[in-house]
């Protein structure tokens, strides 16, 4: 059984047919790739989706004849929600940081204490806007550490643990944490596909020493973790970097990658918008040089709404490997109708 809410295409028409005082008439179809839902009612009590649930879902009035929401709206007035969505946290802040002028580009982690344990929480330091810049750029591939993020695979048992105690590695797994919420390759608890992962919630895969397999034949370390190794051989060598994200990438295109001779792409750089494919293509034919480090990567693409920075979208339709499908109808992704 499906977790959706469906409000007629035409409510207040709806309302008068069946007799009755209107109160609010909530108009699911408007505004589909916002968080805003629109009260078409005398009252307007508009109001504001929180966890980002699915819009651009069918509704039981969807004719099948538009597969595409941006064509037919009215077919469109549903929303899916699921009792485990997860936006954001909304945890107050703890402390302030601001990055010191004089700290060169790299990763880093703050480092948390308590009582009851410890934690890292990974970050990056870009170059200054003005420079200097060095003749190498680590592109992080965030939009995979996200899209993985928390990915819950099933296979942290005593073995698993038994290894990460022998190797002093991230105790947590999130096998053992489902509150965080899943990973793009995870199902809510109604069986759907999830489609919205967030950075704004621990993310227990994106962390230092983090094994994703129990791998007898190798390390067992992906995305994150094993870019890490990238970092360090470069560091190691004395190969002058600096690190750009995804996210940054997408927001300001091919000029962020201008000043640098050569960009390197991490481990698995799987997840990109049409923005970071197009400045990757156009820094190549300007003459760039991309070196491809990667064993799985420009392969699923994803929307952003750059409102919230924090989220992005993925449906999987018909093509690629999928671990879940989304539902007829339903390929196209509501943030940007592509």
């Amino acid at each position: 059984m499906r977790g959706f809410i469906e409000v007629f295409a035409n409510p207040l028409a709806e309302v008068e047919r069946l007799g009755g005082e209107v109160l609010a008439a909530w108009d699911f179809s408007q505004r589909i790739a916002s968080s805003s839902v629109i009260d078409v009612g005398p009252g307007k009590y508009h109001g504001r989706l929180v966890n980002q649930p699915m819009r651009a879902a069918v509704g039981a009035k969807w004719s099948g004849r538009e597969v595409c929401w941006r064509n037919a709206p009215r077919d469109y007035a549903a929303i899916h929600f699921h009792d485990d969505d997860l936006g954001v946290c909304q945890w107050q802040a703890d402390f302030n940081w601001t990055v010191p002028e004089d700290m060169p580009s790299g990763a880093y982690a703050f480092h948390l204490t308590c009582l009851d344990g410890e934690d890292w929480l990974p970050f990056y330091v870009l170059p200054k806007r003005q420079g200097p810049f060095a003749p190498i750029a680590f592109l992080a591939p965030t939009f995979t550490y996200q899209a993985y993020a928390n990915d819950r695979r099933g296979g942290a048992d005593a073995d698993y643990h038994e290894r990460v105690r022998q190797w002093g590695a991230y105790p947590h797994n999130p096998d053992q944490h489902p509150e965080y919420g899943g990973s793009t390759y995870n199902f809510h608890r109604d069986g759907s596909g999830i489609a919205f992962p967030s950075r704004r919630r621990p993310m227990l895969t994106m962390r230092p020493g983090f094994v994703s397999i129990n791998d007898k034949r190798g390390s067992g370390l992906r995305h994150y973790p094993a870019d890490t190794h990238i970092l360090a051989w470069l560091e190691a060598k004395g190969f002058p970097f600096d690190i750009v994200t995804d996210e940054d990438l997408d927001d300001e295109g091919v000029a962020l990658l201008a000043s640098y001779r050569t960009v390197l792409t991490g481990t698995h750089p799987e997840y990109h918008t049409l923005g970071t494919l197009n400045a990757l293509q156009a820094y190549t034919e300007n003459g760039g040089r991309l070196a491809y480090l990667g064993g799985n990567g420009f392969y699923w693409r994803i929307a952003r709404d750059k409102k919230a920075p924090h989220l992005f979208e993925l449906r999987r339709a018909e093509g690629g490997m999928r671990v879940w499908a989304a539902e007829p109808g339903e390929y196209f992704h509501a943030f940007d109708g592509q």
